[in-house]
């Protein structure tokens, strides 16, 4: 089978920072039947899956998440954890949702970075001209929150919505109704996830291990499993 060839995806931009997280893990780069690029982890190996067509860009936004978990600032293994080993919270958030949610967070903290770097916000994203949510879906999730057999859903939606509607950073797409809709369809769920957005936004990301990230986590943690209670009940009675 073909092998990618390393130096496709070098130039000088990102050389150093792929010489930096090298010395953490044996990083791999292997073809995807994707256009889009992806990475993988376990351990101290990391997998970039890149298309066939070489961008730097879409490489660097790879590495960026490698640096991420060797800095021990990877918001998405946390969520996991803490997510699948409640038993309230495991029971409605699936692992992709907490993919999903943990890779926009982390968009969100490298994404200075990455533009520092010298490289453009329109190839920051494969999806960056792509619309991630419509009135549509948040009508869906305002009638499905109401069903027993669908609220589950509905919530996992409600929320991976918001945090991708809420880092959006192509201007050309406006959300500003998709955010007024999605409030009025859950006040209270709006407001635990903008009120974590807001200080997750101005959070340094150096001080991720820092009694402050700690707080502003775990409360947003205890802030959606109480949500998760309540709703549940309320639909069982």
């Amino acid at each position: 089978m073909e092998t990618p060839i390393l130096s496709d995806y070098l130039n000088d931009k990102n050389r150093a920072l792929y010489e930096e997280v090298s010395k953490e893990f044996e990083i791999l780069i292997e073809f995807s039947n994707e256009e889009y690029y992806s990475v993988y982890t376990e351990g101290d190996k990391a997998i970039i899956y890149v298309s066939k067509w070489p961008c730097k860009a879409s490489f660097t936004h790879e590495l960026l998440h490698i640096w991420l978990l060797k800095m021990g600032f990877s918001i998405t293994s946390k969520l996991k954890y803490d997510f699948i080993n409640d038993d309230i919270l495991a029971t409605v958030y699936p692992r992709a949702m907490l993919d999903y949610v943990g890779n926009i967070l982390e968009h969100v903290k490298f994404l200075p970075i990455y533009l520092k770097m010298g490289f453009g916000l329109k190839d920051f994203l494969y999806t960056f001209d792509t619309p991630v949510c419509t009135l549509k879906e948040i009508q869906w999730i305002k009638t499905s929150l109401e069903y027993p057999i669908l609220w589950k859903t509905a919530a996992e939606h409600f929320i991976g919505n918001f945090f991708a509607v809420r880092a959006n950073v192509n201007a050309k797409l406006n959300y500003d109704d998709c955010l007024l809709f999605l409030k009025a369809t859950d006040d209270d769920l709006y407001c635990i996830l903008e009120q974590f957005y807001v200080e997750w936004e101005k959070l340094d990301l150096y001080t991720m291990s820092s009694p402050r990230f700690t707080i502003l986590y775990y409360k947003l943690i205890d802030d959606i499993k109480e949500w998760t209670l309540k709703k549940s009940q309320s639909i069982a009675a």
